[in-house]
């Protein structure tokens, strides 16, 4: 029978979210709100999001923007329906229900700066999965296809997310397509970019996040003979209990998406409001 779980202090071809554009973008959150409806009881989100702070009026990829007032709403909505924060390994042994994973990929300064206070304040505890070799750097892996670069984290910085009692995951060194190189060289980005953290920061990883989202099962391979224990994708819908650790899929939250995630009818009533935002995206 399953149970509450506690909040935990310790212990990313597929779809992607990139390359959508408007039309696409809304499809798929109906497609994601329709699967949160219609999923197990024992399914549970897991939270996939990039840059913190307001969308600039250039930005070209809105999808990876959510604003500060917008992440207080839905984490608070979820914390008032009973949802507790844990880490993704947990999210797949079937004996909990109601627990959430916050996650953020590639380690955007703003993380640190505007959403860690934030969730410390109110005891949730959120992944960062980070890429080493580009610290203290921009995105400079979507160089023409990002308007609005953004600013990464650097060592002191990532050790000050620690120090807030979160934790951080392995998204390889440099961010490339994994499925462009060759097996030894996807090994080199995969296992020195969880060598370097612990290195580095003196604690085990045991997290991993394909980049852009895309893997095969090569790649699943690679991560697995790594030492890692689970690999998060961009495909979306819930972790349900048994689900592969090495395939876990996640929503990805930006301004659009939690408009209808703070609904007051978000968990008590899904088949209503997902029909609410069937009518909101298809008549668009």
């Amino acid at each position: 029978m399953n149970r509450t779980c506690s909040l935990l202090q310790t212990d990313k071809g597929s779809a992607s979210l990139y390359g959508f554009g408007r039309s696409g973008l809304n499809m798929r959150i109906v497609t994601l709100f329709e699967e949160q409806a219609f999923a197990s009881a024992n399914g549970n989100p897991f939270l996939m999001m990039h840059k913190v702070g307001d969308l600039p009026k250039d930005a070209n990829r809105p999808q990876l923007y959510v604003s500060a007032p917008s992440l207080r709403r839905l984490l608070v909505k979820f914390r008032r329906h009973g949802f507790q924060a844990v880490l993704p390994s947990a999210l797949t042994t079937g004996n909990l229900s109601k627990c959430f994973a916050v996650s953020f990929d590639d380690g955007y300064e703003t993380t640190l700066t505007i959403a860690a206070p934030m969730m410390t304040e109110m005891g949730i505890s959120a992944i960062n999965y980070l890429v080493p070799d580009r610290f203290g750097q921009t995105n400079i892996w979507d160089r023409g296809r990002d308007s609005t670069p953004g600013r990464l984290m650097d060592r002191g910085q990532v050790k000050e997310w620690l120090a807030l009692g979160h934790e951080i995951g392995a998204h390889t060194l440099t961010h490339p397509d994994l499925r462009s190189l060759s097996l030894s060289e996807a090994r080199e980005e995969i296992v020195g970019s969880k060598k370097k953290l612990e290195d580095w920061f003196g604690r085990e990883v045991r997290h991993f996040a394909f980049p852009y989202g895309y893997y095969d099962n090569s790649i699943v391979e690679l991560v697995l003979d790594a030492g890692l224990t689970t690999a998060a994708t961009t495909v979306p819908g819930l972790v349900q209990a048994g689900d592969d650790p090495f395939r876990l899929k996640r929503y990805n939250v930006d301004g659009k998406s939690i408009v209808q995630w703070v609904r007051d009818d978000l968990l008590k009533q899904p088949r209503l409001w997902q029909a609410k935002v069937r009518r909101t995206f298809m008549q668009r």
